[in-house]
């Protein structure tokens, strides 16, 4: 009888090694609970919305100094 669904096929339990830079090596990641790693996953998603914004925000400043220079 299966308790949890087996969650090693799925892409997220990879995600914070497999991240650049990795969030944890593969010795860390073994030792996971699988809350530690939704948590793990959870920083990922922060930090890539992070950049995200960061981005946008540098390609609006370049437009308005762009448009500035005109």
């Amino acid at each position: 009888m299966r308790i949890a669904p087996d969650l090693v096929d799925y892409p997220l339990i990879w995600r914070p090694i497999l991240a650049d830079p990795p969030i944890y090596s593969l010795a860390e990641f073994q030792r996971m609970t699988v809350e530690e790693v939704l948590i793990a996953n959870q920083i990922l998603d922060l930090r890539n919305e992070m950049h995200a914004r960061a981005l946008a925000e540098a390609e609006r400043e370049a437009r308005n100094n762009q448009q500035a220079g005109r």
